[in-house]
């Protein structure tokens, strides 16, 4: 079925000079499409036509629908020149590493996308709400102004705009009153500025146990007080870093939230002696997945449960599955209950990857971790020995500023000692 949607998009390629609106009546008319399904054909077909490389390594069936066309309009911002590479970049995208891997869904899939052509060319990135809005442009810029600095004209609001309406697409606030008995409010924000607001949001309810249009109020009225920590992604030489949402940030924006970073951490597995993992564990987690590890599922990992893949055995540990990041992976409340309950069975991999198997028809089925911590899901011995080597010297650093630090003060109190009265 996959494959047909493929052959399809080629047949819906136009020409050149051909109309667009009337080429796509003719593809709604011919086909029984909708005219926004005729687009995604066409574009997807167009996409093929230009990168034909790609078209036959999608021939292999792989990619629904909805991850295709999400794909098809990947490729708009890319130059003639850098065609082959972003070709080659997608590719391997979409390229499986191991037999019988379930492909990411539609979002982490844009995610990859977005970070595999951010390399090619920056001004090539699709576009996406996590694009960071370009800065206002003021009166007097758009008017011009004199040497002296004063504007050469004004510049009027135009009429009928109320200025509380004002706002972009990915960054407003709507009131619809409508409803004589309710107001609706609505917020629309950029993916990464959404998860702040959410986290905050969410903290309050449980702080107050409330619900969220409570904890709203409580926000608006300062009357709650909660600390939230954000965890921001970053490789040590990337120009760029990732939410713990898998929300891929570009330069300005990374520049934007590392600004406000308060600690630094260095990630890594770790274990505990409890059945409950401890909270940096949980974060390396979210770092390496994002969403919850059952095939095709997109729940966001910060609302999963944390599961053991073997199971923890509670009255006697030591024979059971341990408490450390290589046997944890998360998952959704409905998914973990599968598991629980015995229909389907989960092993990991040591790089991080789950392999799943039904046990009503014996399938097997691998998802593979798409967070921003994915390539550290499994550690290597020279990684281990970097990550001991950083330890041991951070650790004697600040041993070494605290003996410095006492010996100053010493220092400076046996000279006061010592010193004579002056009187």
């Amino acid at each position: 079925m996959n494959r047909a949607m493929i052959e399809i998009a080629v047949q819906c390629v136009p020409h050149d000079t051909a109309d667009v609106v009337a080429h796509h009546a003719r593809l709604q008319s011919r086909l029984s499409l909708t005219r926004c399904r005729a687009e995604t054909y066409t574009d997807i077909g167009l996409l093929c036509a230009r990168m034909p490389r790609l078209k036959t390594h999608l021939l292999r069936g792989m990619l629904s629908f909805d991850h295709l066309r999400l794909l098809a309009r990947s490729a708009d911002g890319i130059r003639p020149d850098d065609t082959v590479a972003a070709e080659k970049a997608l590719i391997a995208v979409l390229t499986p590493r191991r037999d019988k891997q379930v492909m990411p869904g539609p979002r982490a899939m844009v995610k990859k996308i977005l970070k595999a052509v951010h390399r090619i060319d920056a001004l090539a990135r699709p576009v996406d709400h996590t694009d960071p809005e370009p800065p206002p442009v003021s009166c007097a810029e758009m008017i011009g102004t004199t040497e002296s600095g004063l504007a050469t004209g004004t510049v009027e609001p135009p009429a009928g705009i109320d200025p509380r309406d004002c706002g972009t697409p990915t960054r407003r606030v709507s009131v619809d009153t409508y409803d004589p008995c309710s107001t609706a409010i609505t917020a629309t924000l950029p993916p990464e500025e959404a998860e702040e607001v959410i986290a905050v949001l969410d903290a309050v309810c449980r702080e107050m146990s409330c619900s969220r249009a409570d904890g709203l109020l409580h926000l608006v009225r300062g009357t709650a007080d909660v600390s939230v920590t954000l965890n921001i992604y970053r490789e040590i030489n990337s120009e760029v870093a990732a939410t713990s949402g898998g929300h891929w940030l570009d330069a300005v924006a990374t520049d934007a939230f590392m600004e406000r970073v308060t600690h630094l951490r260095i990630p890594g597995h770790d274990a505990t002696d409890t059945y409950t993992p401890t909270r940096r564990m949980v974060e390396f987690l979210e770092g390496v997945y994002t969403s919850c590890t059952f095939p095709g599922c997109e729940v966001p990992a910060a609302k999963c449960d944390i599961d053991h893949v073997r199971r923890y055995n509670h009255e006697d540990p030591d024979s059971g599955g341990p408490t450390d990041t290589g046997n944890l992976h998360p998952l959704c409340r409905s998914h973990h209950l599968l598991k629980t309950l015995g229909w389907v069975d989960a092993t990991k991999g040591s790089d991080g990857a789950v392999m799943w198997s039904s046990v009503d028809d014996g399938r097997t089925y691998v998802t593979e971790p798409t967070g921003p911590l994915a390539g550290f899901a499994r550690t290597s011995f020279a990684s281990r020995a970097t990550r001991r080597y950083r330890t041991v010297r951070e650790h004697n650093e600040r041993r070494k500023a605290v003996r410095a630090s006492q010996q100053a003060v010493l220092a400076a109190a046996r000279r006061a000692s010592t010193e004579e009265a002056p009187f």
